[in-house]
């Protein structure tokens, strides 16, 4: 849900964590004070679950799943609410998707009725192996993040190095590699068949080759390098489809449906 730009950020938080015991937001780095890494790095789009705010609204309690540090970890801490604030609204001027200014929060009660259609693990892949071939959202977001790193290859040595590193920290680090991680997982659990999981891991190696690739192009700017990540980025978009094509066929074959802890790959990548 859209934040209400005639309401204060803080205050529409603080209704989503008493109502639905808290609310997963977008961030910029850059504005986020509980590890100086942040400060010290370029911005980037970050999501963080927001659990509490107190009750005089000066502070934020945030749980951040993933503190890409020197060592890394998780922590869940009170920030100032006007750095926050500025976090919550500041656009980082590097990325291809502004998601700034949503908030998502889900209710804590579902009725039994969402409780069993979110048991359904059949039921969640089939919808959204729907949703990729029948949104353009999904199924030409890899050309889209193929363009716009293409692009960003094309600007000076600076930039071009840091969207280098951003791609492969974003395949490796914050998306792509942990989705299909936990994707991989709901498979097994769903029992959705050989050739989905077949795909599924074509995929990931398609990923991983090309998160060195940005490693070699950051080092050298090699033409020969950035001509064989583009194409490595086609290889991906095919087996993109290729496993949300043999996802939908096992899940319309009706394959033993499991419990599930998440399911879902976020198509929507960013630089």
């Amino acid at each position: 849900m859209p934040i209400d730009g005639d309401v204060d950020s803080i205050d529409q938080l603080a209704s989503m964590c008493a109502e639905n015991g808290g609310a997963v937001v977008w961030v910029n780095t850059s504005r986020l004070t509980h590890d100086i890494f942040y400060s010290q790095n370029p911005a980037y789009l970050h999501a963080l679950l927001v659990t509490d705010v107190s009750e005089d609204g000066h502070f934020v309690e945030i749980y951040d799943p993933l503190v890409v540090n020197r060592e890394r970890y998780g922590c869940q801490t009170w920030v100032e609410a006007g750095a926050f604030r500025m976090a919550l609204t500041e656009k980082v001027c590097t990325e291809t998707y502004n998601h700034m200014g949503l908030a998502h929060s889900i209710s804590a009660t579902p009725t039994s009725a969402d409780a069993v259609a979110a048991a359904d693990t059949l039921s969640v892949l089939r919808s959204q192996a729907s949703r990729y071939f029948g949104d353009d959202e999904f199924h030409d977001a890899v050309d889209r993040y193929a363009a716009a790193s293409a692009a960003s290859f094309e600007k000076d040595e600076t930039y071009r190095r840091v969207a280098a590193r951003r791609l492969f920290d974003h395949i490796n680090v914050l998306y792509v590699i942990p989705c299909l991680t936990l994707l991989g997982h709901s498979l097994r659990q769903a029992g959705i068949g050989q050739a989905a999981l077949e795909h599924h891991d074509e995929l990931v190696k398609h990923w991983r080759a090309l998160a060195l690739m940005a490693l070699k192009f950051e080092a050298t700017a090699s033409p020969n390098v950035k001509e064989r990540m583009a194409n490595r980025f086609k290889a991906i978009a095919v087996a993109e489809r290729n496993m949300w094509l043999a996802i939908g066929h096992a899940s319309q074959a009706g394959a033993p449906a499991s419990q599930l802890s998440l399911v879902g790959l976020s198509a929507q990548v960013r630089l």
